[in-house]
């Protein structure tokens, strides 16, 4: 009942706010005619499909396809855009040679969604979708600052590839898969770090847990 009270206060609003010559030519209709005014579910019924959005890029929305999750959607549309934009400069330095750029932005997508069924802490989730929409704390997101290790500009690629201290991370990966699969594996491509593509023999589950580790 209140929301439909509220529906009927925008009602009369919008009818309060039209021009005294549009009543006016109403009523002439109504008088010529010998109809009524029609009640204002009726003319709710009738204007209400005429209303809607159209959202950038997309199909007009009328009014009574409105849900909650569409709202959110619309009110959103200007952090999805953006999101779209992180994805595609993280898979861009993150892409291998043999991975084309337009392939791996959808990879990155399915990547994420199965990372969030895994079941372990969020937290242990979080510095690795920061990373993606470069949302971690880099020294040159913090005022521009260099690394501990000296280099400057000190940015997620830095940081979290060629850094020595990350460097060294990756040596320890390499020797590790290189002591368990001494034939055909030379070293662990960036690739496989931030887009989590195990290497060959290497079950994705795993490789998973050791990516977000």
């Amino acid at each position: 009942m209140d929301q439909l009270s509220t529906a009927r206060d925008l009602v009369d609003s919008l009818a309060a706010a039209l021009p005294p010559g549009w009543w006016a030519a109403a009523a002439g209709v109504v008088a010529a005619t010998g109809t009524a005014f029609p009640h204002w579910e009726a003319a709710a019924d009738v204007f209400l499909p005429c209303l809607g959005w159209t959202p950038a890029g997309g199909r007009p929305l009328a009014f009574p396809d409105f849900s909650v999750r569409v709202g959110t959607r619309l009110q959103l549309s200007d952090v999805f855009s953006m999101r779209a934009v992180r994805f595609e400069q993280f898979v861009g330095l993150a892409v291998a040679p043999s991975l084309p750029s337009q392939d791996a932005v959808p990879l990155l997508w399915r990547t994420l969604e199965r990372l969030w069924r895994l079941r372990w802490e969020n937290n242990a989730q979080e510095p690795y979708r920061r990373l993606v929409v470069n949302g971690l704390a880099t020294g040159e997101r913090v005022g521009g600052q260099p690394c501990t290790c000296g280099a400057s500009p000190a940015d997620r690629d830095h940081h979290y590839w060629t850094c020595p201290v990350a460097s060294a991370v990756v040596a320890e990966l390499t020797t590790g898969l290189r002591r368990w699969r001494p034939a055909g594996f030379s070293v662990v491509q960036r690739s496989a770090v931030w887009l989590v593509l195990p290497p060959q023999g290497v079950r994705q589950p795993l490789w998973d847990v050791v990516c977000l580790a």
